[in-house]
Formats: C-alpha cells, structure tokens, sequence
C-alpha cells in the first residue's frame, strides 16, 4: 500500500509539472514562409510550374536543398534578446539536417527525427532547435548539412518561457547542451525528466 501511495504521488508530481506553464505551447511571434527568403542556388521555390500544393502554407516550398544552397531572411524582429524555439515545417524521406545561423553566433543544428511519405506532398512533420537572438532585427540564414537538407515549407520562431542563452550546436554533434545550470528552465528540465525516470522505475517495481 505504501508502495502504491508513493507511486501515486510521484506520478500526481509528474503531472502537475506537465501541466505547469513553463510547458505549455508557446506563442509564434514569427512566421518565414520559406519561399519568401532569398535563396541561394541550387535550392528552388517549388512546384517550378507556377502552380500550388494543398496543404502544404503558401502553397509553396522550397526543394533541392543540396549542398551549397541557403535560404536567408533579414529583419527577423523580436522583442527581447534571449533563447527563442526555431521550428521548420519539413518533407522528407531521409534523417537529414539543417543549420541555422543568427547574425554572427555560431550555427545550431536542426535534425530531422521523423520522416515523411513524400518529397513534395503534405503533411509536413516538423523539428526544432533553440537560437539565441537579439533585440530587434536579426539575420537567419538556414543551410544543409552533409549531403543535402529536407523539402522546407515555413518556420516559426516562438517565444520560450524563460530568456537566457543556450550554448551553440556543433556541426560534428547533432545534439544541444544548455551551458547554463542556473538557468530554471535548465533545472526544471531535469528535474521533471528525473521524476519520469523515478515513476517509471517505480511502476517496474510494482509489478
């Protein structure tokens, strides 16, 4: 019974955490339709026949993401400097990359963790990473990785629920550190993935 107890509550904990609004979804302040960039050949606004794609934002992406292209958008304007989420809308049949580079800091990796149907037909799946920006007007240019990056429909970048700077993605680790262990959505991150590892050892226990 006490085991049970414990149990209960470690789980009510998880939660009441999962549910906290630090991780709630966020707010878009921005959306960069990928064919409103400046692309940079051999990358391409498709379909290249003028026509649209249903369901996919504008109708329009970009394709041929192969090494060498870039999509850039100047004037990226948000309110405070900080650590924002960078989401693309992607298609893709193969785990690829991309890097995304703001103003003069060094580039964050973005990864493809689920693949697509298709090339060129929705849905897109999305992925993120997390950029630090300035006050203001930034500059945000996305390039592949190693062989060629995914089929881009559009990004958004949403505020985080706390500002403060995350260390810069290498281009030899497809993962992020945040530098920063006083930073609480740092410590609250760890600290609910130390109460699911803690249930769920629990609920093997029990069994």
């Amino acid at each position: 019974m006490k085991n049970r107890y414990s149990i209960w509550r470690l789980m009510s904990l998880g939660a009441a955490l999962m549910t906290a609004p630090w991780l709630q979804a966020q707010d878009v302040l921005v959306t960069l339709e990928a064919e409103k960039g400046i692309i940079t050949l051999p990358a391409k606004v498709k379909p290249v026949d003028g026509s649209t794609v249903e369901g996919i934002s504008g109708g329009k992406y970009v394709g041929d993401n192969d090494p060498g292209s870039s999509i850039v958008f100047n004037d990226v304007e948000v309110p405070e400097a900080g650590t924002y989420e960078f989401k693309t809308y992607y298609m893709s049949m193969q785990n690829r990359s991309i890097a995304v580079k703001v103003n003069n800091y060094s580039e964050y990796i973005s990864t493809v963790s689920n693949t697509t149907p298709g090339w060129d037909v929705p849905p897109t799946n999305e992925m993120s990473t997390y950029i630090y920006m300035d006050k203001g007007k930034n500059t945000i240019k996305i390039t592949p990785m190693g062989s060629g990056g995914p089929n881009m429909d559009k990004f958004e970048i949403i505020r985080a629920s706390e500002t403060g700077r995350v260390s810069y993605r290498s281009r030899s680790r497809n993962r992020s550190i945040i530098r920063k262990p006083e930073s609480k959505t740092y410590r609250r991150f760890f600290r609910c993935r130390s109460i699911g590892r803690q249930i769920y050892r629990r609920l093997r226990l029990s069994r």
